[in-house]
């Protein structure tokens, strides 16, 4: 079984001690560390334990939010990882892949209103908070989010022209015997037209 694991905690929390002792912001500092336990406890509590072999299939419709009625739905096997299935939509999109994304878990505020750019996020290659290591998208795989627990979750492509997408979980179901991983991720539906990633402007 596999879980994955935070990269580079035990050099963030010697940073972070051996910072402690040179300067005179230190509740500062602590403050970061509260951060980072608190992200740590959250992807700790809500992502589980996966099996490096699967034959189950996910679907996944990812909605665009900055022009109406453009949707993309892509199967992907549970032991693929959120950095192939990130690659897949964007690729999907007519877009190259060459900016950072994330996947954010959603968060309701005390204003009764979902907020989409959260700390708990998982990032692509690159991606890292300002202030302490998380989670990469290309060591999570699919199946160790509990999509029960989280049907709806914010995918981020390129954080300059800032594309949002909703990614709804839409079901599961067992590889048939004729299909192969290799073939997956794959798009099996979508609908509306992307915007140009670069668009000419006259």
């Amino acid at each position: 079984m596999y879980k994955p694991e935070i990269q580079g905690e035990e050099e963030f929390l010697f940073a972070i001690g051996a910072a402690m002792k040179t300067t005179t912001h230190s509740e500062a500092l602590l403050d970061i560390v509260k951060e980072f336990e608190k992200y740590k406890q959250f992807m700790e509590e809500n992502l589980e334990s996966s099996s490096l072999v699967s034959d189950s299939v996910f679907l996944f419709r990812f909605e665009y939010q900055l022009k109406k009625n453009v949707w993309k739905e892509v199967e992907i096997y549970g032991n693929q990882t959120l950095d192939m299935l990130a690659e897949c939509i964007i690729e999907s999109m007519g877009w190259e892949n060459d900016h950072l994304s994330a996947f954010f878990f959603p968060e309701k505020r005390k204003d009764g209103v979902w907020h989409w750019y959260t700390l708990y996020e998982i990032g692509s290659e690159g991606v890292d908070n300002d202030q302490f290591p998380i989670l990469h998208t290309n060591d999570v795989l699919v199946s160790s989010i509990d999509y029960h627990k989280h049907p709806k979750i914010g995918f981020v492509f390129d954080f300059g022209d800032d594309h949002r997408f909703f990614m709804r979980y839409k079901g599961e179901r067992k590889a048939e015997k004729i299909e192969r991983e290799g073939d997956f991720p794959k798009l099996i539906d979508q609908r509306g037209v992307p915007p140009e990633q670069y668009p000419e402007y006259d």
